[in-house]
């Protein structure tokens, strides 16, 4: 494959990667794993969603209350859900 083929196929990944971003459920920060198969390249994105990342911002908000239990499976399980309210407030207001 050529590279102008590459960039094509990681421009598409891109294009698809955004669309999903819009809605919550893309990639925020866009890397790729790059092999090579016998028909061509296989171009995987990596990364951490964006609920994933409105989760840490979330935690580390939690965290820094000192009245709160610090229980670990408590507290990731509150930053998600503030995480999936963030994601539904963001779907609300960009409709």
């Amino acid at each position: 494959m050529q590279v102008g083929a590459l960039a094509a196929q990681i421009i598409e990944r891109l294009d698809k990667m955004n669309n999903k971003q819009k809605n919550g459920d893309g990639i925020v920060h866009q890397v790729f794993e790059v092999r090579h198969t016998d028909t061509g390249y296989d171009i995987t994105p990596t990364g951490m969603t964006l609920r994933d990342w409105f989760a840490g911002q979330a935690l580390a908000g939690l965290l820094a209350n000192p009245s709160l239990n610090k229980n670990p499976e408590a507290m990731a399980y509150c930053a998600y859900i503030h995480a999936n309210a963030m994601i539904l407030a963001r779907k609300d207001t960009n409709d």
